[in-house]
């Protein structure tokens, strides 16, 4: 969090890709003692370049997604309203893990979030 403490949340993700692998739909919730995450993504990869958009509901906040992907790895940067992030995916096997770095939802009501790990497993 921003004031330095540090809190476990717990997350379910759904993603989908569509038969010819460019587009990606990614439905992810988190929630923790304090706080309470529900994104939905929708990004295009051409050539390895990604465009998109993103919506989080629970703070009604959304904005644009771009960035990069091979086949384990993707960097991105999303910004919106309130909010602006370094996103790092990394894929392997049944495993994926999500870094967000300076990471912001409307500090303005009090919900600040410096950083967030995620680590899925299938």
């Amino acid at each position: 969090m921003a004031d330095g403490s540090i809190e476990r949340i717990g997350c379910n993700s759904a993603n989908a890709v569509n038969a010819n692998g460019r587009v990606i739909e990614q439905n992810l919730r988190c929630s923790s003692r304090r706080f309470r995450l529900d994104i939905t993504s929708n990004v295009v990869s051409v050539g390895g370049l990604l465009s998109g958009t993103w919506v989080e509901a629970t703070h009604r906040v959304w904005g644009n997604a771009s960035g990069h992907a091979n086949r384990a790895e993707i960097r991105a940067n999303v910004a919106g309203t309130g909010f602006a992030a370094r996103i790092n995916v990394r894929t392997k096997g049944g495993k994926q893990s999500i870094t967000m770095e300076s990471f912001t939802l409307r500090p303005q009501r009090g919900t600040e979030v410096a950083n967030v790990s995620v680590a899925l497993q299938r």
